[in-house]
C-alpha cells in the first residue's frame, strides 16, 4: 500500500476478490501477510449457495454444498460484475454484485477474526481489462459489505509491486500474464521514477483455469460412458470435476496422476475404472485455450 505514497493504517485489508477463490491480506510490520481462516485455509472460495433449508452458505460451506448440489448455487459469478444477469437463489435474486458483497464481507469477517479489531476499509484489486462499470460494480459490492474502497487496484499493478519492479532506481517494461481461475489478462508496464504505467493490455473475461478442468473433465465423462444430460450439473458430473481438478493440481508437479471415474450410472456415483493421465495428455486437450491465452499475448505485444 505504501507504494502509492499514502499513509496507510492497519486497519486497512487487500483483498484479491477472484473468479475461483479470494484472498485477504493485511500489510504488517514483517511485509504483507496473507490471513487464514478458522480452518486455517488461506483461500476463500468465491462460491454462494443454499443449504436445505433454504440458508445462505458462502465460501468453503457453499464450495461443499455446491459439489452435491451444483444447482444448489453460483460460482464465477466474477465474470458477469458489471452486467444485468441474475440467478435465483431459493427466494432470492442476485446479480454478480450481491454475490460478490456476500463472498467480500466473509473476507472482512476473516479479517476481523485474524487481527481481532473491527475492519472497514480495503484495497481490491481488479483484471486490468476491467472498465468502469465492472469497476463501479466491484466498489458497490464492497460498500454492500460494509466496507469503504481505499483503492481499486489493477491485479498486474499489484503483481508488478509484489515482485519488486517498483525500484526507483530502475527504468524497465515489465509483462505480467494472470492466468486466474476464470479470467486472462496479459498487461505491459513500464516502470519509470518509482511509477508504473500501464501501456498496453489485452484478455478474456471467460478464459481461466476452470476452463482447463472443464476440458479434462469433458474427456473423462466420454471415457466414463457417462450420458452427454450428466454434464448439464448433475451430482456425478460434480464429482467427477471435484477429482479432475485434484488431477489437474497433481499435474503441476508430476508427469501423470492417477483419476478414478466414476461407473456408467449418472444418477449416483458408483466406483469405476481408474485411468493414468499424463501430463502430455492433459496438455493436448487444453491446446484450444493455449492457443487462446497465447493470442491475448499477441494481442498486446
Amino acid at each position: 500500500l505504501s507504494a502509492f505514497g499514502e499513509r496507510v493504517s492497519g486497519d486497512v485489508i487487500g483483498i484479491d476478490l477472484g473468479t475461483t477463490n479470494t484472498v485477504v491480506a493485511v500489510l504488517g510490520e514483517r511485509g504483507a501477510e496473507v490471513l487464514r481462516d478458522e480452518a486455517g485455509s488461506a483461500l476463500l472460495p468465491s462460491a454462494v449457495a443454499i443449504d436445505e433449508s433454504g440458508m445462505l452458505l458462502v465460501g468453503a460451506a457453499a464450495a461443499a454444498r455446491l459439489a452435491r448440489a451444483p444447482h444448489a448455487g453460483v460460482r464465477a459469478f466474477k465474470r458477469d460484475m458489471g452486467t444485468e444477469r441474475t440467478w435465483q437463489l431459493g427466494s432470492l435474486t442476485l446479480g454478480a454484485t450481491e454475490l460478490s458483497a456476500l463472498v467480500l464481507r466473509e473476507a472482512a469477517a476473516i479479517a476481523t477474526r485474524a487481527l481481532g479489531w473491527p475492519v472497514r476499509r480495503a484495497v481490491i484489486t481488479v483484471p486490468a481489462y476491467f472498465q468502469e462499470p465492472q469497476r463501479a460494480a466491484t466498489k458497490t459490492a464492497a460498500e454492500l459489505a460494509g466496507l469503504e474502497v481505499v483503492r481499486i487496484v489493477n491485479e498486474p499493478t499489484a503483481a508488478a509491486i509484489a515482485y519488486g519492479a517498483l525500484d526507483p532506481t530502475r527504468e524497465r517494461r515489465v509483462a505480467v500474464l494472470d492466468l486466474g481461475g476464470g479470467t486472462f489478462d496479459v498487461t505491459l508496464l513500464e516502470v519509470f521514477e518509482g511509477v508504473i504505467q500501464v501501456v498496453g493490455t489485452a484478455g478474456n473475461g471467460r478464459l481461466g483455469g476452470e476452463d482447463f478442468t472443464d476440458a479434462l473433465t469433458a474427456w473423462a465423462a466420454s471415457e466414463a460412458g457417462l450420458p452427454p444430460e450428466a454434464s448439464s450439473g448433475g451430482p456425478v458430473y460434480a464429482l467427477l470435476r471435484d477429482a479432475c481438478e485434484e488431477t489437474k493440481h497433481a499435474l503441476a508437479f508430476a508427469d501423470a496422476a492417477q483419476l478414478m471415474l466414476p461407473g456408467a450410472e449418472a444418477d449416483r456415483w458408483t466406483p469405476g475404472p481408474r485411468r493414468i493421465v499424463s501430463r502430455a495428455l492433459f496438455e493436448r486437450l487444453c491446446a484450444p485455450l493455449l492457443e487462446r491465452v497465447m493470442g491475448c499475448v499477441a494481442d498486446a505485444l
